[in-house]
């Protein structure tokens, strides 16, 4: 188990209308509060060498594991069970070569990015896609953010 610190997320941020296509008719949807991320947290699993983010929803659901083939094929992912949506990701830090003394977050979170829209464009379910967008955007808006590269750095 980590100590690391959740980090809090601004719900309204995630909240933007999407467009999804429905039997050829593109339709404005919104996510739902149960889909936006309230917290995340990123720490480094030394014996498995891997850098794992954790999301924090409103409800709690069992994940199951994903994977996707492909150039982020190092990237693995937890969803939820019924709802799909983005629980965790692990980047296996050892195969990016990354400087294991101090992990490069933003290559880092390079790698993650493109998987997540990856995993987007796998999807048909609208509210997974805009959980997906979501995390997109925490990933990007906290790239910066100082308990991540901190916790990157233990």
């Amino acid at each position: 188990m980590t100590t690391a610190a959740w980090i809090r997320v601004d719900p309204d941020e995630a909240k933007r209308p999407g467009l999804a296509q429905v039997r050829g008719v593109d339709i404005s949807v919104r996510i739902s509060p149960y889909d936006v991320p309230r917290a995340f947290r990123g720490f480094y699993v030394r014996d498995r060498g891997i850098f794992r983010i954790e999301f924090k929803y409103v409800d709690e659901e069992s994940a199951e594991p994903h994977r996707m083939e492909g150039p982020d094929d190092c990237i693995s992912f937890e969803v939820g069970q019924y709802s799909r949506k983005l629980l965790a990701l692990e980047v296996a830090v050892d195969q990016f070569k990354l400087d294991m003394v101090r992990l490069d977050v933003r290559k880092l979170l390079d790698h993650a990015d493109a998987a997540v829209k990856r995993l987007q464009k796998s999807v048909a379910r609208p509210s997974a896609k805009l959980n997906y967008s979501a995390v997109d955007e925490v990933l990007r808006e906290n790239r910066e953010n100082p308990q991540l590269l901190a916790a990157a750095e233990s």
